[in-house]
């Protein structure tokens, strides 16, 4: 695919944004004592999620990590389709603006890697292959269903640990990931055990390009272009 966006993209665009004016949303955040000194941080935190074909959940993920008081960095990856819509709306694209969200246009979904569940790595490690250096802690999510209730770089993260979450083991659609994976193979053993999920990656910066880095390489990216997003 087009690596244009990874060039053009500088990371003093996605800093010390005044979002004051960002819409809150009607709710009250959770208090979690802060861990960090935010007056020595010198590097800032990052959310970065991937949007195509829909703006679904585009503003409600922005406002809320807003209302929590955070002042992290939000990346959207956007297809062309996306990008025009919001460019081309004034309105819109000021809100985006008063929210500190940076856009990063990617052009059309990449061939054969049609499936956003698949090639979304491919876009995070590249950013993150570049970039690593400037963040301090990242989360990775998805876009269209995730609000936040808190500030989460408050917690007291492990920096040697990548943090990921678990699939429920009943659910129908990860017993057919598994078969297509392992058609001849007894899943009983497998799906007692935990199941990690891809829905949600944080990890300190330079951790998690390592992550995004052995996942890419080790895709079997021409046998799997199904949805076989788990880590």
């Amino acid at each position: 695919f087009d690596r244009g966006w990874a060039n053009k993209f500088q990371v003093k665009d996605s800093l010390n944004k005044n979002t004051k004016k960002c819409p809150k949303c009607n709710f009250q955040p959770t208090l979690k004592p802060p861990f960090i000194n935010f007056k020595k941080r010198k590097k800032a935190d990052l959310v970065m999620t991937i949007y195509t074909k829909s703006l679904y959940g585009m503003i409600v993920l922005a406002r809320s990590l807003r209302t929590t008081g955070s002042q992290a960095s939000i990346v959207y990856f956007v297809d062309s389709a996306i990008y025009d819509k919001i460019a081309n709306k004034s309105k819109t694209l000021k809100l985006y603006q008063i929210c500190g969200i940076t856009l990063i246009n990617y052009g059309e979904s990449p061939q054969p890697y049609n499936c956003i569940v698949n090639y979304r790595f491919i876009f995070f490690c590249e950013f993150m292959k570049r970039h690593y250096r400037s963040y301090n802690k990242v989360i990775i999510t998805d876009g269209y269903d995730t609000v936040f209730q808190s500030d989460p770089f408050l917690n007291d993260w492990n920096p040697e640990v990548i943090y990921l979450t678990i699939e429920n083991n009943r659910n129908s659609v990860t017993r057919g990931w598994y078969d297509r994976l392992f058609p001849n193979e007894y899943l009983g053993d497998v799906l007692i055990s935990p199941i990690i999920n891809n829905g949600v990656i944080a990890g300190y910066s330079a951790n998690l390009y390592r992550y995004l880095d052995f996942y890419t390489r080790s895709y079997q990216w021409k046998k799997w272009r199904d949805t076989l997003d788990q880590a």
